[in-house]
């Protein structure tokens, strides 16, 4: 199925339960909002989003701090779920998606992390978090924004369709 494909099916269900969804992109910057908008009566789910590249940005939207990432670094698990916990607990959303990975190319970041490594982080309303990494190998930004995009849709889908039934209650 297509991204735009799993996205309706993602806003149907959201639409359905009533529940709305926040997003941070660290390297994303803003595709992912762009990508869910894209289905009309977004407004309804979609709460929105930050794209926090900086860590000023992280500090400033989500008071997350520079000790916040201490020992695990920006790029990391730990990272992803620090903010989502952010961002849903700012927005009230129901659930809440966190992204954050390097694009590349090799020598452009101070990270000892490969390029088109990324963690993403999904909450949902039971508290419950459920975790992706993403590994492509590539040295190719725009090639690693699309894969993070597709693993980050492609979470959402999975996670959203297999709790349908407990979203509907």
């Amino acid at each position: 199925m297509t991204r735009a494909g799993l996205v309706e099916r993602i806003a149907a269900r959201l639409t359905a339960a009533r529940q709305t969804l926040a997003t941070v992109e660290c390297s994303l910057a803003g595709a992912l909002g762009d990508a869910l908008t894209d289905v009309p009566g977004a407004s309804a789910w979609y709460l929105g989003g930050v794209a926090p590249y900086s860590t000023k940005a992280k500090e400033l939207f989500l008071g997350l701090g520079p000790d916040a990432f201490a020992g695990h670094g920006a790029v990391s698990p730990a990272a992803a779920i620090a903010l989502a916990e952010a961002i849903r607990s700012r927005l009230g959303a129901d659930w809440a998606l966190a992204e954050t990975g390097l694009l590349g190319p090799r020598g452009a970041h101070r990270s000892a992390k490969e390029p088109g490594t990324a963690y993403l982080a999904l909450i949902g309303p039971d508290g419950r978090v459920r975790e992706r990494a993403v590994s492509t190998r590539l040295d190719d930004r725009r090639a690693n924004k699309d894969a993070f995009l597709d693993a980050a849709v492609e979470l959402l889908y999975a996670t959203i369709s297999t709790d349908f039934e407990a979203l509907v209650v």
